[in-house]
């Protein structure tokens, strides 16, 4: 059985949403953030870094969410959510890595300077540097869905669960408001039977 480790609303929702879209049976673990779960030992084992998502099958272990996504939608070819055609899948790596570099890195750095960071170490400056660097990212992301249903065109992908969760937490964070293209697209996407919305009671 596989067991993804994770919590709430953040970066774990991928993981989630992605086995979910699968078919896929998982169960779910909630690790307390809150409380240093994630800097146990034994969560250490599952992810050395001490972060979440996590994923466990039998005695396979992974992290990284762009990883899991890719996991477990192979586990699932029936369902398309991995493209095997050499070049759908260099389009599919493209949007999955543009995703992580050019907007999760960002809106991380956003998350240290509001509340990770010790009071003493926190910079607004930062804060607004960030948003601001996320500004490019974003327009290409709009002016490619303005033209596409998905990222893929008109197939979703594992690699729209990526784009969506940053895109919701670029909003979020205010790094944009107004933008019909985005709000229309993850809209779309959070109404999706696999969304998983009960994560945000967590």
């Amino acid at each position: 059985m596989i067991e993804i480790y994770g919590m709430g609303a953040t970066r774990s929702m991928r993981a989630v949403w992605a086995a979910k879209e699968a078919g896929l049976e998982f169960n779910y673990v909630e690790v307390d953030l809150k409380n240093g779960a994630h800097l146990s030992e034994d969560f250490k084992k599952l992810n050395p870094y001490g972060r979440v998502p996590a994923l466990k099958d039998g005695d396979y272990i992974l992290w990284e969410s762009a990883a899991i996504l890719t996991y477990l939608g192979e586990l699932a070819p029936e369902r398309g959510l991995v493209p095997k055609e050499p070049k759908a899948r260099g389009l599919y790596n493209k949007w999955l890595h543009f995703a992580n570099t050019e907007l999760d890195a960002p809106l991380f750095t956003i998350e240290k300077h509001i509340w990770r960071y010790p009071q003493e170490e926190r910079d607004p400056k930062m804060i607004k540097k960030a948003i601001d660097e996320l500004q490019a990212p974003l327009k290409i992301v709009t002016d490619h869905l303005s033209q596409n249903d998905f990222l893929m065109g008109e197939q979703f992908s594992m690699a729209d669960i990526l784009m969506a969760h940053c895109l919701n937490w670029a909003r979020f964070r205010e790094a944009f408001s107004d933008n019909s293209v985005l709000n229309d697209y993850t809209k779309k996407l959070s109404k999706r039977d696999s969304y998983p919305r009960e994560l945000y009671k967590k």
